[in-house]
């Protein structure tokens, strides 16, 4: 069965010094801030080997007082209880307060071994008007006289720290537990700022001028400034460049991040080429036609037939990935162009050394072009050498007298292929 509370003697601090005032900031978390309060500073306290027992009340003795205590307390004998102090940036040194938790008459010599995951850490013990408590190292063990179980200790690092624990001895459970606090405004950061460069990445450091890229660095600095303008940890980029951030931690440190360029590919530009019923678009990756802002299946080619009148656009896709849209056009469609497929012949297809193209109507003039839209080839002729010409995929656009003066040429286009 656990000991009655108001059987412990609670003594505690109120002064950093004999002659300097220290409010003890106690609890699970809180905020300590420097000397000249000046930053701020927020810990957290993790208790193990015993039962936590807060705000029990006023207590004070040796010039010492403390409003409320964070202890480990148990009625188990040979438990070493541990208190760690977790801070939200590297310091030097903090003032700790140590209230040893004992019952009247009982009280047995205690030891408490401070230790920091900077270095091991030197200690400055402060008793107030009692009787000393003794350090040797790391190390402070308290008086076996009743009423000076109280001790402010300045734990200093020559490496900075971010966790503090304090583990004390078999002695303390024995007797009740023990209890501890920070002064208020003890916290001393290192002289000099060591503030590592932070890395800052993006989803993308390539993309087309239509997209954009979210350049972040990482979240728990206390401010930002971006060499493009910008205070968050993260900015939206949407131009080439190189992008870079400089940071401030809590202990006004500040350290400039990785320069992380970025790449922008421009739109590329499209246009329709329209001749007659024939739609032609160059120099392009991949293509895709719409007809009245309607998606034409399978009209996929830089070169599209048109079938009935309206409003022809088309989406071209680059060597790099990128779209383009061009603007509608509207095409007629009139009937003019009476040429069928009966009545214009391209042969042999596919062809080696020689292309025939016969008509029933005037040939004026045939003009081939490969699938880029490169002119490779024009003539009058109707008998076509094309042995000099690589093979692939080639589209013949074939010019036809009118039937009547008032008729402007019309014109075929034909696809073919050299073998």
């Amino acid at each position: 069965m656990k000991k009655s509370i108001p059987l412990f003697i609670l003594l505690i601090l109120f002064a950093n010094n004999i002659n300097a005032q220290c409010n003890v900031i106690s609890g699970d978390s809180g905020t300590i801030q420097n000397a000249a309060q000046t930053t701020s500073v927020h810990y957290e306290l993790s208790i193990a080997g015993g039962t936590v027992v807060a705000n029990l009340g006023t207590y004070s003795s040796c010039g010492y007082t403390f409003p409320s205590i964070m202890a480990p307390w148990t009625n188990n004998t040979n438990t070493i209880g541990t208190a760690t102090y977790t801070f939200s940036v590297p310091l030097h040194s903090v003032d700790v307060f140590v209230a040893y938790v004992g019952i009247t008459g009982q009280l047995a010599v205690e030891t408490f071994t401070f230790t920091t995951n900077g270095s091991v850490p030197t200690l400055s013990i402060n008793t107030g008007s009692c009787p000393g408590w003794n350090t040797t190292g790391n190390v402070t063990s308290s008086p076996s006289v009743a009423g000076a179980w109280n001790v402010l200790t300045t734990v200093t690092s020559a490496t900075p720290f971010t966790t503090l624990t304090i583990e004390s001895g078999l002695s303390s459970s024995q007797d009740g537990g023990s209890s501890y606090g920070l002064c208020s405004s003890s916290a001393v950061l290192p002289s000099s700022c060591n503030l590592a460069p932070p890395t800052i990445t993006a989803d993308q450091t390539i993309f087309c001028a239509s997209d954009s890229a979210q350049i972040c660095a990482p979240s728990w600095f206390t401010s930002y400034q971006w060499n493009v303008g910008g205070n968050a940890n993260c900015v939206i980029a949407h131009n080439a460049g190189n992008y870079y951030v400089t940071v401030t931690d809590n202990s006004g440190c500040t350290a400039e991040s990785n320069h992380l360029a970025i790449n922008v590919h421009p739109i590329p530009s499209v246009s329709i080429s329209v001749n007659g019923d024939t739609l032609l678009v160059y120099n392009a990756l991949a293509y895709q036609w719409y007809f009245n802002n309607g998606i034409i299946n399978n009209a996929t080619d830089s070169m599209l037939i048109a079938t009935q009148t309206g409003n022809y656009s088309v989406v071209i896709t680059d060597s790099n990935g990128c779209h383009a849209t061009s603007n509608n056009v509207l095409v007629v469609v009139s009937g003019i162009a009476e040429i069928n497929e009966t009545s214009l012949i391209i042969s042999p297809n596919p062809s080696t050394n020689q292309l025939n193209i016969s008509s029933s109507a005037l040939i004026e003039q045939i003009t081939i072009y490969n699938t880029t839209g490169q002119l490779v080839l024009q003539t009058k002729e109707s008998v076509i050498d094309i042995r000099g010409l690589s093979k692939g995929v080639y589209i013949a656009e074939i010019s036809i007298t009118p039937k009547s003066p008032q008729e402007d040429f019309n014109t075929v286009m034909r696809r073919w292929v050299k073998m």
